[in-house]
């Protein structure tokens, strides 16, 4: 509390905190003395003394410097003017979250954004944009969508890939494919997604087995656990043979299937399981046998190849010597219709030199 000079404390509350002084200094219009300088009544100046113990003169103390109404020393940002952003009255910007930004550039004014705002607006950053701030989140999620959401911790559901079960092929005796080849198969798929499934027949192109096509394909698109997850494919002699013979050539049977999953964490790769009978098949088709003065279509895979170049060889030649005829023959037209065309130019020079001669 002030003390006035005129209302001077009681001596009992002196000692009781007081902290400041005001003076009050009230005087009349006095005539200028002949002694410049002085005061009283000789001088030209009014003035008083005061003698006192213990103050100290022009403290800044009781100056509010930021102009925020509280004198600077009650103030703990004096030079900081916190508005309308001072709850507790301390003289400083509230922040109310505890995170170091302050509450009037705070866009999350209650959340505690510490270690993990690099940008500093008062936030918790989510760097992959999934939902999940970086305190919580646990996996960096490629591609957000709201699609394919995340779970609580910032991680999308593991995809499980389908797998080929109880697979059951018959109608093989002794290596050897004589009429009817039944295979049948399961598809297991835990997350119940949708995917393609089938089955092909490979034949091998050289006894290494190193290389082989497709002969044969039974697929089936876009099943889930919602449909049946048995497969069979139904393969008869020789409904469902190529038209080239493939008598004593190795073929086996594959199995695929592919997830349709669309998320970008799905195993979308296309799973495959190889049958490891390799059989054969006797039957030859009667459309490519031949009388005896020409060769079987069951020769040896080489003497086939062999023949098949000598003919290629043969019918280039032949194609050669047409071309050649062909040219020839344009040729010898070319010659006969210019010379034609000579003949010609000159019976019209001597028909115009006769008649100028006239």
């Amino acid at each position: 509390m002030g003390q006035g000079v005129l209302a001077p404390p009681t001596v009992e509350g002196w000692h009781e905190g007081v902290e400041w002084i005001d003076i009050e200094v009230r005087a009349r219009y006095v005539s200028p003395g002949p002694n410049a300088g002085y005061l009283g009544i000789g001088g030209d100046r009014v003035g008083f003394a005061l003698v006192s113990k213990g103050i100290i003169r022009d403290s800044t103390s009781w100056e509010d410097s930021d102009g925020d109404g509280l004198a600077n020393i009650q103030d703990s940002c004096p030079n900081e003017d916190p508005g309308v952003w001072d709850s507790n009255n301390d003289g400083c910007i509230d922040d109310s979250d505890g995170d170091g930004v302050k509450d009037p550039i705070d866009v999350c004014i209650s959340e505690n954004s510490s270690g993990f705002d690099s940008n500093q607006d008062g936030c918790i950053d989510d760097s992959d944009n999934d939902g999940v701030g970086n305190d919580l989140d646990l996996c960096v999620t490629n591609n957000p969508s709201p699609l394919f959401p995340v779970d609580q911790d910032g991680c999308r559901p593991k995809d499980n890939p389908p797998e080929i079960r109880a697979v059951y092929i018959s109608g093989i005796e002794g290596g050897v494919w004589d009429s009817v080849l039944n295979i049948s198969w399961e598809i297991n798929d835990e997350d119940g997604d949708y995917y393609n499934t089938g089955a092909k027949m490979l034949l091998h192109q050289n006894s290494s087995q190193s290389s082989y096509f497709s002969i044969n394909d039974c697929n089936f698109n876009i099943a889930n656990k919602n449909s049946s997850n048995e497969f069979s494919c139904i393969w008869v002699i020789p409904n469902d043979l190529p038209l080239f013979d493939i008598s004593g050539k190795e073929m086996h049977v594959q199995l695929y299937v592919k997830s349709l999953n669309q998320s970008p964490e799905a195993y979308i790769s296309t799973i495959y399981l190889d049958d490891n009978r390799n059989f054969t098949s006797n039957w030859i088709n009667p459309l490519l046998v031949t009388d005896n003065n020409k060769a079987m279509k069951d020769e040896s895979w080489d003497v086939g190849q062999k023949r098949a170049l000598f003919w290629g060889i043969a019918g280039l030649l032949g194609i050669g010597v047409l071309l050649s005829r062909i040219w020839k023959n344009n040729f010898e037209n070319n010659r006969q219709f210019g010379s034609i065309i000579f003949e010609n130019r000159n019976d019209s020079e001597n028909y115009f030199y006769n008649g100028e001669s006239e």
